[in-house]
């Protein structure tokens, strides 16, 4: 029950995701909770929508702390957006295209879009930092084993060439 299907959370999950959400982005936490309080439906479905990125987060933060905290600031951004794109809209809506209340609207969309797009690109950079220092390793590791590779091969043609009980041929 509750696993993203359209069925309703039970009351454990729903606290478990708020509670998660908190540690997270405490405003939003408290938006959804007025949000479940005021209309369950509502705040269920959108509970759902984060269930998933949060729980991704949770493993995150457990295995690689230091990205995971790059990918809050990336999933705070994504909120931030979503609201500041509502608000736009809403604004626009009611005042048309030139309102100074509009304009400054969209420069607000702007600093939450240019947020997220730098969120996303530490990310990548970490993850190319990861890559290089991975690559770097398997380099010195090729390298020990070019230097070895003589031994190596001695090593293999001694035990491929030794009696073994019935064995037959290399292992």
């Amino acid at each position: 029950m509750g696993r993203g299907n359209g069925e309703p959370l039970t009351e454990q999950q729903r606290q478990a995701v708020l509670a998660e959400l908190e540690t997270v982005a405490p405003e939003i936490a408290q938006r959804m909770r007025l949000l479940v309080e005021r209309r369950p439906g509502a705040g269920d479905r959108m509970l759902q929508s984060l269930r998933g990125r949060l729980d991704e987060l949770r493993r995150l933060r457990a295995s690689d702390p230091e990205m995971a905290e790059i990918k809050v600031a990336e999933f705070r951004a994504g909120l931030e957006i979503g609201r500041a794109t509502r608000a736009y809209r809403s604004t626009k809506r009611r005042l048309g295209d030139d309102a100074e209340e509009v304009v400054a609207a969209r420069e607000t969309l702007r600093a939450a879009i240019a947020s997220g797009v730098e969120a996303k690109l530490r990310f990548h950079e970490a993850e190319v930092v990861r890559l290089e220092r991975r690559v770097a390793r398997a380099r010195q590791d090729l390298a020990a084993k070019r230097a070895r590779q003589g031994e190596l091969i001695e090593e293999q043609l001694e035990r491929a060439t030794e009696p073994r009980g019935s064995e037959s041929g290399p292992r």
